[in-house]
């Protein structure tokens, strides 16, 4: 099922000018990128020990020279050109899978659009406990039956997959509670009783269960990387691309 709202805008003149802007940027992106995809593939075919195009790697290419090369890409979303090479991505795709023709470029004035991205639920991290372990203790046992955890965890996923994010878990050997979440330092033990402690490595307190929220969040934001090919390791990963929550053509934005 798929949710959408179509909002009409109406922006003043500076407004315009960076819709405009932004639009001739991703433009540029996706046109810049077809043209690297184009050139990197037909490399590949006379040399297959060369890497095939891919997006991912085309956005680390375009980041690492627009500085120098594109300056005026400076002045808008890096969502602009970001999307535009992620929506390029998905086109080979569906050009591979004989659902769409061969692409095109763009051109000025004909459909000009930039999408940008809702960050908001992009990620979360959550943890697989043991379960039926932590029932054993018989101070915990009446707290866990009543969370529920299953269908938190069914819920939670569901509607982060709704909004176009992903639910990270971490295996239940991460040690979310007895890491350092400053320097990364790992206790070798720390009974439930121990709400609060302080790192011997660097001197950081901590109160077990924020730091325990900030290890796995930082572990989500990684494993994204990861599935990108990126490296990382240690979870299990539900990972879907951000959705293009927002598309600015022709004076509506498409949510």
């Amino acid at each position: 099922m798929l949710i959408a709202h179509k909002i009409a805008l109406d922006p003043n003149n500076k407004q315009w000018t960076y819709f405009a802007k932004a639009a001739g940027c991703a433009r540029f992106a996706y046109n810049w990128a077809l043209a690297e995809w184009q050139k990197q593939y037909e490399a590949w075919s006379a040399d297959n020990s060369l890497p095939k195009p891919d997006r991912m790697a085309l956005r680390r290419q375009l980041n690492a020279i627009k500085r120098e090369q594109f300056p005026w890409m400076l002045e808008v979303t890096k969502c602009a050109p970001q999307l535009a090479i992620i929506q390029l991505g998905q086109a080979f795709q569906n050009f591979f899978a004989k659902r769409a023709k061969y692409l095109v470029f763009r051109k000025k004035g004909v459909r000009d659009r930039f999408s940008i991205s809702n960050d908001q639920f992009e990620v979360i991290g959550i943890e697989d406990l043991n379960i039926r372990g932590m029932q054993s203790n018989r101070r915990l046992y009446r707290s866990i039956a009543d969370m529920s955890f299953f269908e938190f965890r069914r819920q939670l996923e569901y509607k982060a997959e709704w909004r176009g994010g992903s639910v990270i878990v971490a295996d239940r050997f991460f040690a979310s509670s007895k890491t350092c979440s400053n320097c990364g330092h790992k206790q070798n033990d720390m009974p439930l009783s121990i709400r609060k402690w302080q790192c011997p490595d660097c001197g950081k307190q901590h109160d077990r269960d924020i730091n325990a929220a900030i290890n796995l969040r930082n572990m989500a934001v990684s494993s994204t990387v990861s599935a990108c090919g990126e490296g990382g390791s240690g979870c299990k990963s539900r990972v879907k691309l951000p959705s293009l929550k927002q598309e600015v053509n022709g004076g509506f934005a498409h949510v």
